[in-house]
């Protein structure tokens, strides 16, 4: 599945020539290829962070409960995007009830990628889906070794709404971060 979500224009000297670029989502699942890159990924990237990542690939693998995609633009994997496919009550003790649950959003080779919007493409993937499923909220937890996540959040309008130390590392926390769907929220 492609999903055409930016166009860039170029102007090249007085010929008016326009080139056309565009990133697209692709889904991973099974033994596709995309599963296979995003396997990769997570050994590299998400691995040092929280560990193992076996359960995880398997449940996306399987797509048993998560959905999982690949930001591309042509052969270059831009960002990588997982989320649950089903709205949860599990943070209603929070005060977040009917949740879709955003597990894994990040900018491949970040230094060089950011600036460029591409980890709001990826979230508006995610947002698009919490909308038309009518979630109430979309949670994330992140890292406080990752500042930089935590402002990301923050700037879409995420709130913290829990900490939790010591849950996937000794020593570090882990906190919880709700944005509301509600109109009146």
């Amino acid at each position: 599945m492609k999903l055409n979500v930016l166009l860039i224009f170029a102007l090249l000297s007085s010929n008016f020539v326009l080139i056309i670029a565009t990133n697209h989502f692709e889904q991973a699942y099974s033994n596709n290829a995309q599963m296979k890159t995003l396997y990769s990924l997570f050994q590299t990237t998400i691995a040092p962070l929280y560990g193992d990542q076996e359960e995880a690939l398997k449940k996306i693998s399987d797509a048993k409960d998560r959905l999982a995609y690949l930001l591309v633009n042509e052969e270059k994997v831009l960002g990588v995007l997982v989320y649950k496919n089903t709205v949860t009550q599990e943070f209603a003790l929070l005060g977040v009830d009917d949740a879709i649950e955003l597990k894994t959003l990040f900018v491949v080779d970040a230094k060089t990628n950011s600036g460029i919007r591409l980890g709001t493409q990826l979230f508006n993937k995610c947002l698009e889906y919490a909308k038309s499923v009518k979630a109430g909220y979309i949670v994330v937890t992140v890292s406080e070794e990752k500042p930089e996540s935590i402002k990301f959040f923050e700037r879409k309008g995420f709130k913290k709404i829990d900490a939790m130390p010591n849950k996937y590392k000794v020593g570090v926390t882990e906190y919880i971060f709700a944005k509301s769907l509600k109109i009146n929220d």
